[in-house]
């Protein structure tokens, strides 16, 4: 509860006047705080790690904005900044207010969607398998032959579609980052098989910075040859497919297809609190058991 205080002469230096919208709003001045004082160290602490978080966000965001133009989401920031607190706090090399995102588990961005309101999963559900080659410097995204009509959920105005692999370098101490992208063609979106699709993306030979392999989904209408937009790209998705940590020059080696059919995918989502997490694809149960014997009708 407010304490009142007499609005004499010599109270109103200590009395500051905020405008609301239910009038003015008269609050006494506090005591300065001295925040360096030993009994708030966990404070600073957490204050540092968290702006550390979120400049790591900014600088990550600018190096996925050639992407971001075509995955439109207010949230991305918000969402991203979540993550990388959660990778920041996974590091136990550093002593806590001196953690980064570097030292953390960064393969916890697996999964991450640039569009919340259009997850990647939900969006393709067909099958991928993606394989990274540090060593001759290549990420290779490859999908089986599909029928777009059944696999991938459309808009109703869409028309053609097109997949889009981007393998981004990220240091998060040097903010040194460097991307490569590869897609296909404006594809009609119809019940015919396509042919297998394989999208190959190179970058630096023997990197040995954090690896980030996205997949997306672009949907347009084509009218009289031209593509256009739908909705500003509310429809499209994208994720962070596959993530291989930063190794040592000793450790490049060629890392297997990880992707697995779509019946045997977890599917990664955030949550309305930005925390991933994964789950199955629900299953009805099955009830086994006897069956109760009928009863025997009685007659009248």
């Amino acid at each position: 509860m407010g304490r009142v205080i007499p609005l004499y002469q010599k109270n109103l230096p200590r009395v500051s006047f905020h405008h609301t919208q239910n009038g003015f709003l008269a609050i006494e001045g506090r005591k300065k705080t001295n925040w360096q004082d030993e009994r708030y160290e966990k404070i600073r602490s957490h204050r540092k790690e968290f702006g550390r978080a979120a400049q790591m966000a900014a600088d990550t965001r600018l190096a996925f904005s050639g992407m971001l133009e075509m995955f439109p989401d207010k949230t991305y920031y918000r969402r991203l900044s979540s993550s990388l607190l959660s990778i920041l706090k996974s590091d136990v090399t550093h002593l806590r207010g001196e953690r980064t995102v570097e030292a953390g588990d960064v393969t916890a961005l697996t999964g991450f969607d640039f569009n919340q309101q259009a997850q990647f999963n939900r969006t393709c559900r067909a099958p991928y398998t993606i394989a990274i080659d540090r060593k001759n410097g290549v990420a290779k995204v490859t999908f089986p032959a599909f029928k777009p009509s059944h696999k991938l959920r459309a808009p109703k105005q869409a028309t053609h579609f097109q997949l889009i692999a981007t393998v981004h370098a990220i240091n998060f101490d040097t903010n040194r980052n460097d991307s490569a992208v590869a897609s296909t063609v404006n594809l009609p979106l119809d019940g015919k098989l396509t042919a297998g699709i394989s999208l190959d993306i190179p970058f630096e030979k023997n990197e040995l910075r954090h690896l980030f392999v996205s997949i997306g989904v672009v949907f347009v209408e084509t009218l009289n040859n031209r593509p256009y937009n739908i909705l500003g790209g509310r429809y499209n998705a994208m994720c962070i497919a596959a993530v291989s940590a930063k190794v040592g020059e000793e450790e490049i080696t060629v890392e297997e297809p990880n992707a697995l059919p779509v019946s045997k995918q977890l599917y990664n989502h955030a949550n309305k609190t930005g925390i991933l997490h994964a789950s199955k694809p629900y299953k009805k149960p099955v009830i086994t058991g006897r069956k109760r014997p009928r009863l025997a009708k009685l007659n009248r």
